[in-house]
């Protein structure tokens, strides 16, 4: 099936919800139990990428911001570095920063080497920078977890700390903005 064929859309109802499987239990269940609860309580949206017989991906998320303190950071060099890497101007001072953030992205067992994962991410950038003109988006944000920490490092996103290399997800950014 080519990816032509799918449609994108907003989970708003129930009756839109087809068998998905992902490998993942905690991101299955999430799409099952959770998604539509999320969207009425104004927490996250989820959109699905489907075909008429089954959902092939699916993505939720939700307004962030990061918000840092030299805590935050193994010194206060580093956290002095984070900063100056993402603010080169006068706003250095800032130490909160608008975000759009990657609550959950799941792809169905067959399609996770079809560059499937890539298009949700390059099309959620899209949406934060489209989104630019309302409300200001400095950064794409994701929870990754181990097994995708090489996907989104492939794709540009950063470390934000190294204080939580033990957990079993990692903090990282994508700037949209890069200061040159």
């Amino acid at each position: 099936m080519q990816v032509s064929q799918l449609s994108l859309v907003k989970l708003e109802d129930k009756s839109q919800l087809r068998p998905f499987d992902c490998g993942d239990d905690t991101l299955n269940s999430f799409l099952a139990e959770k998604a539509l609860l999320y969207h009425t309580s104004h927490l996250a949206t989820t959109y699905i990428c489907q075909s008429e017989q089954q959902i092939i991906a699916y993505f939720s998320i939700f307004c962030d911001n990061l918000k840092l303190k030299p805590e935050d950071f193994p010194s206060r060099s580093a956290y002095k570095k984070f900063f100056s890497g993402m603010l080169t101007h006068s706003k250095r001072h800032l130490k909160e920063l608008p975000a759009i953030k990657i609550g959950r992205l799941a792809v169905a067992k067959s399609w996770q080497t079809g560059g499937m994962g890539r298009r949700i991410v390059d099309y959620v950038i899209g949406m934060a920078i489209e989104q630019n003109a309302l409300c200001a988006c400095k950064l794409v944000t994701v929870d990754a977890y181990r097994e995708s920490i090489r996907f989104y490092e492939k794709l540009g996103f950063k470390f934000v700390t190294e204080l939580d290399v033990q957990e079993r997800t990692r903090m990282m950014c994508l700037d949209l903005a890069p200061d040159k």
